[in-house]
């Protein structure tokens, strides 16, 4: 259901829609006897496409617009994988993990459109890693992950042969947690959390001819808790699209553990503002997975919390518009299963994807105990508000009138008008060069005129 309210501010008229937010499952859900975690979720132009794991080996299905279809061989990675990571080079997708098989490293394997097959050698990193992330630029799929020696995260990217280091080896000053890696046009990008001497710090780094280079100011800085933990948890990076400005996700921890504020900033002149207030306490508490995309050009972040005094966990979505979160919420809804005896949620898996005019959200429902994966798109309509100038390209006569009002046709084709009152109230609407007003009172009206291509508004006068 839509609702539009019409203010008139100055020389504009706003017009604010509003929408009921809701989702629709893609295709059915994924059940399974066994844990399923580490959900992703990619579109394009060759379809919708899932990464998950599932009894500890990797798994990719593609949505055929009915039901979902394994792609390749199911469980075709080695087993005892983690951090799973899917990214698509067109028709082609390509996954990253943690390869508990090969000491730990990372290991990279894409579908040759018969079978899996390794990218350069299996484990091809020197040492153990985590955090594995895996983006395609320019038909080259690069690798980001954090090497668990000496904390340090480091980029590769794949030359048809071998795995190169872009930039330094070793990125950051002190040990590098919750590593992101994403393309900002054609220079890639990496959020981290650095812990050094007891500092954390939410960090942004870019390459500038071959060197990483830290974004501007740290985006967060704090000390550890009082009981020792950290409070800084997960984050997640995005580029508005057209700007090209850098936004940053991230959630902040309190000593507890169960008071946890969702907090969004952008880079301005070299230091991180803040986008809007913090989310506080949805459902109680936040929890679990983070990310963050631009759709409809604007930030929308998806994350997910729990209620302490249950074992349920809900995902919220949320968008920015004109200076306000406002919930994507609708329908969604997930809930946890009990661990041990503590009744308490272990934390849901999630990734959220927009592609043009489509938002994407996979994530892991009743997580771990049936292992049920979930897909949805979201079909609602984000709320709008549209300013359009009073104007003197379309001309209204007579006015003042006590009974029609002729409009001169800015194009060769007949308008659509609406009349409204001081409060923004629909009194009148058609679709002629013709207003009829002789049934409004006397007083001052706002006259919309709608084309195919414009809309022009007028003040007119009932005399």
């Amino acid at each position: 259901m839509k609702n539009t309210l019409h203010l008139f501010v100055g020389g504009l008229v706003m017009l604010y829609t509003t929408v009921n937010a809701q989702w629709s499952n893609v295709g059915a859900d994924f059940v399974s006897a066994s844990s399923s975690s580490s959900t992703n979720i990619v579109s394009n132009e060759f379809g919708v496409f899932t990464a998950f794991i599932e009894t500890n080996r990797a798994n990719v299905k593609k949505f055929n617009g009915v039901n979902w279809e394994t792609v390749g061989s199911p469980n075709f990675s080695p087993q005892n994988i983690q951090s799973l990571s899917l990214a698509m080079d067109g028709a082609t997708p390509y996954v990253a993990f943690r390869d508990n098989s090969a000491g730990s490293k990372v290991s990279v394997m894409r579908f040759n459109g018969n079978t899996w097959e390794y990218v350069g050698p299996q484990g091809f990193s020197s040492g153990a890693v985590q955090y594995t992330k895996i983006r395609i630029n320019n038909n080259i799929p690069y690798v980001a992950f954090q090497n668990s020696s000496n904390g340090k995260a480091s980029v590769m990217a794949f030359n048809g042969a071998d795995w190169q280091f872009v930039g330094n080896p070793a990125i950051g000053q002190g040990t590098v947690w919750n590593l992101q890696l994403e393309w900002n046009d054609n220079t890639p990008y990496l959020s981290f959390r650095e812990f050094l001497s007891g500092v954390n710090k939410l960090n942004v780094m870019k390459l500038v001819s071959g060197t990483w280079q830290y974004e501007g100011s740290a985006v967060e800085d704090l000390q550890l808790n009082s009981d020792g933990s950290n409070p800084l948890v997960n984050s997640s990076i995005a580029f508005e699209p057209e700007i090209k400005t850098p936004y940053v996700s991230y959630i902040i921890n309190s000593p507890d553990g169960f008071q946890r504020v969702l907090i969004t900033k952008k880079l301005t002149g070299g230091n991180w503002t803040a986008v809007g207030n913090p989310v506080n306490n949805v459902f109680n508490t936040i929890s679990g997975g983070l990310k963050l995309v631009f759709y409809n050009n604007k930030p929308t972040v998806a994350f997910c919390n729990y209620n302490t005094s249950t074992p349920d966990v809900k995902i919220s979505v949320q968008n920015f518009h004109e200076g306000t979160w406002q919930s994507l919420d609708g329908n969604l809804f997930a809930s946890a299963g009990v661990i041990g005896s503590e009744e308490f949620p272990q934390d849901v898996s999630l990734d959220l994807f927009a592609d043009n005019n489509n938002l994407y959200l996979s994530y892991s429902e009743d997580f771990p105990i049936n292992g049920r994966l979930r897909v949805r798109k979201f079909t609602g309509t984000l709320s709008s508000i549209d300013r359009v100038p009073f104007t003197d390209q379309v001309t209204v006569y007579p006015n003042p009138s006590n009974g029609i009002l002729n409009i001169s046709t800015y194009q060769d084709q007949e308008p659509a008008w609406t009349v409204y009152n001081s409060l923004g109230q629909l009194l009148l609407q058609g679709y002629t060069s013709h207003v009829t007003i002789a049934s409004l009172p006397q007083g001052h009206y706002i006259l919309q005129i709608k084309y195919a291509d414009k809309s022009f508004v007028k003040h007119i006068i009932r005399k």
